[in-house]
């Protein structure tokens, strides 16, 4: 969006070059102008000239009206104020533009110099909060999750590695298939462990062994998507998470999103691999029941191995340790209790939980093997 520094941008949109002509005259004093002959070249306008302000379209244009040109800058830059103009003829179709495209507001042509400027000058002002707020609920939304998986990584270490597991193998996954880890799918699977702070510790450890469960343990690790969506429904945001998570973890025959999908995969897949079945074994496995994933996901299985952990191994102390750092080995007192097993990436909470340990008589065996890495995706 625009700065204090620049005039706000403004992309207008008609289909006679001689209207936008008129109107980059008048409003180039007070406005950055880009115009655009037809709703196909204001995208093309949006996509490599963007982000805008506002974008103005006249209503009435050959192949797509302004009305559906402005639903599709909706999804294409959400941020962005969008204004019709129409004539008196095409009024009523305006106002279910207005209704139902989200538009921020039409205006009757003619329009005065006036009145176009003083919509703009509102438009600008509706399109810096509307950032702001969406900037407000990104922070938000990173620290809670920051500060879920913190809590995860701390009460249920296991549970935590488990999703560093799924993370890596999801985001090699969805690469191979040729489609985008976005942010939805990265929390899906991040996030999809939360409710394992549910379980007793001698469950979870149950659990990542391979090791059979009582019928009363099957049923408190079948609750667990239910109740990860549960703490996270009152996030902003997160809904389309929380459906993800127990529908791509669900026995049943639901059919998830694509994160949902990507979890359900990558979650079978981990637990084929952590019984000790090969990566091989395991996709041929997988796809004896192909009705249940994704069909591109599935494709992609046979290349996406387990990502290769790299070299370069060093050894640090306690107050040399962390957050980002992968350990090697695990973590273990001088009397033989394991804390956080190997291959956990830490976190500040472990860095805390770790020193705190090691004031206890018991102590924390020193050096700690780990490889530094880069900050979390």
């Amino acid at each position: 969006m625009s700065t204090t520094t620049t005039k706000p941008r403004v992309l207008l949109v008609d289909d006679e070059p001689h209207v936008l002509d008129g109107l980059r005259r008048n409003l180039a004093r007070s406005f950055s102008v880009v115009t655009a002959t037809g709703a196909d070249e204001g995208l093309q306008r949006i996509a490599n000239a963007g982000p805008f302000d506002v974008v103005v379209s006249d209503f009435r244009m050959p192949r797509q009206d302004g009305a559906e040109f402005l639903s599709q800058v909706r999804q294409q830059a959400p941020h962005t104020t969008r204004i019709l103009l129409t004539g008196q003829a095409d009024l009523e179709g305006a106002a279910a533009a207005v209704n139902e495209g989200g538009l921020f507001r039409f205006l009757l042509k003619p329009a005065s110099s006036e009145v176009l400027t003083q919509a703009l000058n509102d438009g600008v002002e509706h399109a810096k909060a509307t950032q702001l707020e969406h900037d407000l609920l990104e922070r938000t939304l990173r620290s809670s999750v920051r500060a879920l998986t913190e809590t995860l990584a701390m009460a249920a270490p296991d549970a935590f590695q488990r999703t560093s597991r799924l993370r890596s193998l999801a985001q090699t996954l969805v690469e191979r298939a040729g489609k985008t880890y976005d942010w939805e799918t990265d929390l899906t699977v991040t996030l999809s462990q939360i409710g394992a702070v549910s379980l007793p510790a001698e469950v979870i450890e149950k659990v990542e062994s391979g090791a059979a469960l009582t019928p009363v343990e099957q049923s408190m690790v079948a609750r667990v998507p239910s109740v990860s969506a549960h703490i996270l429904a009152d996030i902003p945001r997160l809904e389309p998470v929380c459906e993800a998570i127990e529908a791509g973890l669900s026995a049943g025959d639901a059919t998830p999103s694509f994160p949902g999908h990507v979890l359900r995969l990558v979650s079978d897949l981990d637990d084929l691999l952590r019984g000790g079945t090969s990566h091989a074994d395991a996709a041929t496995e997988l796809r004896r029941n192909a009705a249940r994933y994704d069909a591109d996901l599935l494709g992609a299985l046979g290349s996406a191995q387990p990502p290769v952990t790299e070299d370069g191994v060093v050894e640090v102390t306690l107050e040399e340790l962390e957050a980002g750092m992968v350990l090697v080995d695990e973590v273990v007192t001088h009397t033989g209790v394991a804390l956080v097993p190997s291959g956990q990436q830490i976190t500040v909470g472990l860095v805390e939980r770790i020193r705190n340990f090691a004031q206890l008589d018991s102590g924390i065996v020193e050096p700690l093997r780990v490889r530094p890495t880069s900050a979390e995706r």
